[in-house]
């Protein structure tokens, strides 16, 4: 799977999940999400570790109570029934990968830390 390739890359048996759903317990960075969200697939997530910084609550997905199966159906419902949202949601879980979490995005986010580091660095030497 091309995880950053477009829509086009990704595996069709992900698309097909209306929504994905993560209902860990416990978990560092869930690749699932990620990479359900990069094919444009809503997800449905627990409150857990990273889930609350990758996954927007009601904008690129779902998050609910770690435990929580109501909460969890209830989102699920939702977006099975209203396909308007879960292509809205699914939509914006893409563009948030995309400008968050791509390998461009990432890219630069390093090369600012380094052009930030480079005059101290500089400085240093000269003062050294």
């Amino acid at each position: 799977m091309s995880l950053f390739g477009g829509a086009k890359g990704c595996s069709r048996r992900l698309q097909c999940l209306r929504p994905d759903r993560a209902p860990s317990t416990r978990e560092g960075t869930p690749n699932v999400v990620l990479e359900s969200m990069a094919c444009g697939v809503p997800v449905i997530a627990s409150e857990i570790a990273d889930n609350a910084f990758i996954v927007r609550n009601g904008e690129t997905g779902f998050l609910f109570p770690v435990g929580d199966v109501k909460a969890l159906t209830s989102h699920a419902a939702r977006l099975l029934t209203d396909s308007d949202e879960r292509t809205r949601i699914g939509a914006a879980a893409r563009r948030r990968i995309v400008s968050d979490f791509s390998l461009e995005a990432a890219a630069g986010k390093l090369d600012t830390i380094y052009r930030n580091l480079l005059p101290r660095t500089r400085n240093q030497a000269v003062r050294g």
